[in-house]
C-alpha cells in the first residue's frame, strides 16, 4: 500500500541555529532562499535586506561566501532540528526565523508514522517544538502522473534516507526507464514542492 506524504509546519521555540541567533543579534535581517540540512553541516543561502558590512556577517565556527551585495552562503554546524531532519526521510520545504517566536520548519514526510519520529526525537533532545499545521500532502495537485510515479518509488526504495538505500540507476530499473529520466522527474518533483510553501523572511 502506497503511503500519503505529511506535511508539516512546526516551532522550535529554543533553536540552537547560530546562524540565524548570531544575524538577529547584530540587527541584520533577511530570508532564507534555500537551505540543505545535514549531521554535521548545513548550508544556507541567505538574501539580506540591505547591504552590511564583512564584520557583521562573521558567525562564530561557520564560514561565510559574500554572493554579490546581497547574498551570502553560510556552512555551519547543523542545529539540533537540521541534524533530525538530515537523520530522517524528510524533505524541507521552508526554514524561517521569526523574532521573539522561533524557527519556523516545513518539511515533508512519507507519512504520519515519520512525522510522529522526527517530533519524538526533536522532544528527546530537548526541543521545544509545537507543532503548528499538519496535513497529508495532496501530490495530484502538484505533480504529474510521472513524476509521483517516481518520487513515490524513491521515497520507498529508501533514496531519501541518511544512507542513501538506493541509486538512480536502481530506482530507474525498478521503473523500466532511463537513469536520466529518473533524474529529471525527481529535479522537476522536487522543485514544484518547494515552490509550494512560500519564502518567508528570516
Amino acid at each position: 500500500m502506497k503511503a500519503s506524504p505529511h506535511q508539516l509546519t512546526v516551532v522550535v521555540r529554543n533553536s540552537t541555529c547560530r546562524v540565524v541567533q548570531t544575524l538577529f543579534q547584530r540587527g541584520v535581517e533577511g530570508s532564507f532562499r534555500s537551505i540543505r540540512v545535514g549531521d554535521r553541516l548545513s548550508s544556507h543561502l541567505i538574501q539580506l535586506s540591505k547591504p552590511v558590512s564583512q564584520e557583521l556577517l562573521h558567525i562564530p565556527d561557520s564560514i561565510v561566501y559574500t554572493m554579490g551585495r546581497r547574498f551570502v552562503w553560510v556552512d555551519s554546524p547543523s542545529c539540533i532540528a537540521c541534524q533530525t531532519l538530515s537523520n530522517n526521510s524528510a524533505i524541507p520545504l521552508n526554514i524561517m526565523f521569526i523574532r521573539g517566536v522561533g524557527v519556523v520548519f516545513t518539511f515533508l514526510t512519507p507519512g504520519r508514522l515519520v512525522s510522529r519520529k522526527i517530533l519524538d526525537q526533536m522532544r528527546e533532545r530537548g526541543l521545544d517544538v509545537e507543532v503548528l499545521n499538519r496535513k497529508v500532502f495532496n501530490l495530484r495537485a502538484v505533480l504529474t502522473p510521472k513524476q509521483q510515479q517516481v518520487l513515490y518509488t524513491a521515497f520507498m526504495m529508501g533514496y531519501f534516507s541518511p544512507s542513501r538505500e538506493t541509486s538512480l540507476g536502481e530506482i530507474a530499473t525498478r521503473l523500466g526507464v532511463s537513469k536520466s529520466t529518473v533524474s529529471r522527474h525527481l529535479r522537476t518533483a522536487m522543485r514544484k514542492l518547494a515552490v509550494t510553501t512560500p519564502q518567508a523572511a528570516v
